[in-house]
């Protein structure tokens, strides 16, 4: 004769609570979820800072890195890590 179990029952996970379980789990991808966001955040909070990526200043052609421009400028004198972070929020959008 079988044996009767005592009324216990297991409720299932759904799918997405079980896979963000596992992404919890995983400090390589934990840490990937951080790179990412942190390059979203410098892309559109850091932008509100910045100068205009396409204004042209001719005396600054070629200007090496500064306070004022942190990655230099390019040939036409445009501020590199503004046109990066301008550039950041096209690709993410």
């Amino acid at each position: 004769m079988p044996k009767e179990t005592a009324g216990i029952t297991k409720h299932g996970s759904s799918l997405w609570k079980d896979a963000r379980h596992r992404m919890a789990q995983n400090k390589f991808a934990m840490a990937s979820l951080g790179v990412i966001a942190l390059m979203i955040l410098f892309c559109f909070v850091f932008a509100w800072f910045c100068k205009d990526p396409n204004k042209v200043n001719l005396v600054n052609k070629f200007a090496p890195s500064s306070g004022e421009h942190w990655f230099g400028t390019d040939a036409l004198g445009r501020d590199l890590f503004a046109r990066i972070l301008y550039g950041g929020q096209v690709s993410i959008l």
